[in-house]
């Protein structure tokens, strides 16, 4: 019997010249071109602690045919890299909104130039005037909660690399803590296979330069490219699940 699913690509971790460590490259309008070449399904862009790219990436990919999901990369106080995504992008400027009474402001030039916010003509807007390198001011158990009273999805981010990753900065995940899945490099690498019995789990780019993008992929077998069969897919609900190459 047929069950009417089919399978998706995706690359759900990209960052934009926004992130002060993404290349300048990285604008919306090229993000696109690049997504566009590889015919990736569904993205996310996720930069650094803040989420005001989205709507310049969101404009350059009106009427192309692939799904972008609104997610952030952020650092909590522990200096664990942790992914949020959102159903609306209402929901994850309300959640900036949010976010920013916990991150530090900067008038340093060496900072912010580099926190460029741009359209989806790829014209520069301005700068973000937060700090994107610095860590937030809550826990991961509180910026957990947080996402989630934005009905976000909460996932660890590249669990299987020292810096920034859960387990090289807190040595373990705890079982307590209430994640949705992991982002992991190598689904072969000994800290990704501890917890792949526990979580779904995820592999995208976490590209920082064009090259990159959709250089790791995740195969999610689901209805549709909405949202809402995303989570489907991490909670293995319907018949909808997670798939690697």
């Amino acid at each position: 019997m047929k069950d009417n699913l089919n399978l998706f690509t995706a690359d759900l971790h990209i960052h934009t010249c926004l992130s002060p460590c993404a290349e300048l490259e990285m604008s919306p309008k090229e993000i696109v071109k690049k997504i566009k070449k590889l015919k990736i399904d569904i993205v996310a862009i996720t930069d650094h602690n803040s989420s005001l790219n989205i709507q310049g990436v969101r404009d350059a990919s009106r009427g192309l045919d692939f799904k972008l999901f609104y997610g952030m990369e952020i650092t909590t106080r522990e200096e664990v890299h942790l992914l949020g995504y959102f159903y609306t992008l209402k929901a994850i400027n309300d959640f900036q909104k949010f976010l920013d009474s916990h991150l530090e402001n900067t008038d340093n030039p060496k900072i912010f130039e580099e926190q460029v916010i741009a359209n989806g003509k790829d014209e520069v807007l301005g700068f973000c005037k937060k700090n994107l390198y610095m860590p937030i001011d809550l826990s991961i158990e509180q910026t957990i909660d947080s996402i989630h009273s934005f009905k976000g999805i909460a996932i660890p981010a590249h669990i299987d690399r020292m810096g920034f990753g859960i387990v090289g900065q807190l040595g373990f995940i705890k079982e307590t803590l209430k994640i949705d899945g992991i982002e992991c490099y190598d689904r072969n690498s000994e800290i990704a296979k501890s917890y792949l019995k526990r979580y779904p789990t995820l592999t995208s780019s976490d590209a920082h330069k064009l090259d990159d993008i959709g250089k790791r992929i995740t195969i999610f077998k689901m209805k549709d490219r909405s949202f809402k069969e995303f989570k489907f897919a991490l909670r293995g609900e319907k018949g909808r699940r997670i798939l690697f190459l």
